[in-house]
């Protein structure tokens, strides 16, 4: 049951000490490289490059067949389709980021998930053990017996399950990122990050600067506008300037409706990460309060007050707190990250990253 190497281990120590020199040929993928390699083996985003190469290509071409003619509309239909081009590739490059992110916190969970269930599972075998001596002296049912055999079987299933997740989650990610199978994944440990300042009204000036779709928007409404200038002063039938000045009053309430989604979308991935915020505050509390506590029956099973099995409860509930806990850190970068994109800031790896030393 091989687990996914942790920076700086104690498990990568002994096993390079072990192997020697057949280290040398295993290269190593941390989570900035896989979000390079991301980029470069996603198709989606790849065929989105060529999209843009294509419409900045175009944009060159029919600049020059335009300059007889020196159209301001087809120069703007030009500049439509480059901004539309770049918008496309900046959402696609934005969401392999995004996803492979997430697939690393992913797996640093999973490798969580299956600690807790190992203790779970040594501690349902514990009380299984202490019920089966009980019941062949007579102190306790076969009712009992059987219940306990159900509690350690649903352990086992548990830890069973937190395993293949695991596999499955490193074949996913290992496809997506094309890896060849000398490489391998490593995952940071985290720990508390320094929580980045964001105001909800700031957000949404800086999100109207940097929205492309904005910008196209505005574009519209003077490619519109344009035609229908040129339209009024040529011999154009009524009808058809009345079809003209209709697509520039849409144009007109295509910008509206985009600001009021672009400002609804900041609300709400503000208020999500606001509260991702407030979690990892009650989160920590809690992880605090059963460390406090385990220390308590460390102290009390010293002084046999309490049972090994009472020793090993406090630790599953202190790895029970752990895991609530770098779960909203997890929330917390994604949260993040979704916000940055809608404001339009330009994503990077900010994952604080503690080396086991």
């Amino acid at each position: 049951m091989s687990r996914v190497k942790n920076y700086w281990g104690v498990s990568l120590v002994l096993v390079l000490l072990l192997n020697g020199m057949a280290m040398a040929e295993e290269t190593l993928i941390d989570i900035n490289r896989a979000i390079e390699l991301s980029q470069q083996e996603n198709i989606e985003l790849a065929m989105a490059g060529l999209e843009l190469a294509n419409a900045e290509l175009d944009y060159q071409k029919n600049k020059l067949s335009n300059l007889a003619t020196a159209s301001r509309v087809v120069e703007l239909q030009g500049e439509l389709a480059i901004i539309k081009a770049r918008e496309n590739y900046r959402q696609i490059k934005n969401k392999v980021i995004i996803e492979t992110i997430g697939q690393f916190l992913q797996l640093i969970q999973l490798d969580r998930e299956i600690a807790i269930s190992e203790e779970e599972v040594e501690l349902q075998k514990r009380k299984l053990q202490g019920v089966e001596a009980q019941v062949e002296v007579g102190y306790r049912g076969l009712l009992e017996l059987f219940e306990q055999q159900r509690e350690y079987q649903k352990a086992l299933v548990a830890l069973e399950k937190a395993l293949d997740d695991l596999q499955q989650q490193l074949k996913e990610l290992r496809m997506a990122i094309c890896l060849e199978p000398e490489e391998e994944i490593v995952l940071p440990d985290l720990e508390e990050p320094m929580i980045w300042e964001a105001e909800e009204g700031s957000s949404f000036e800086l999100a109207l600067e940097n929205n492309a779709l904005m910008g196209i928007r505005e574009r519209q409404i003077t490619l519109a506008s344009a035609n229908l200038n040129r339209a009024s002063v040529a011999d154009t039938p009524k009808l058809e300037l009345k079809k003209l000045a209709n697509d520039l009053e849409l144009a007109n309430f295509n910008l509206v409706l985009e600001k009021q989604k672009l400002e609804t979308a900041i609300q709400k991935n503000y208020y999500r990460y606001k509260q991702a915020i407030k979690n990892m505050d009650i989160t920590r509390k809690a992880k605090r309060q059963a460390l406090e506590n385990l220390k308590i029956i460390r102290e009390q099973e010293t002084a046999g007050l309490v049972t090994k099995n009472d020793l090993l409860e406090g630790r599953v509930s202190l790895l029970k707190a752990e895991k609530a806990h770098l779960a909203a850190i997890i929330n917390y970068y994604i949260s993040q990250l979704q916000l940055k994109e809608t404001m339009g800031i330009e994503l990077e790896v900010v994952i604080d990253v503690q080396k086991k030393l």
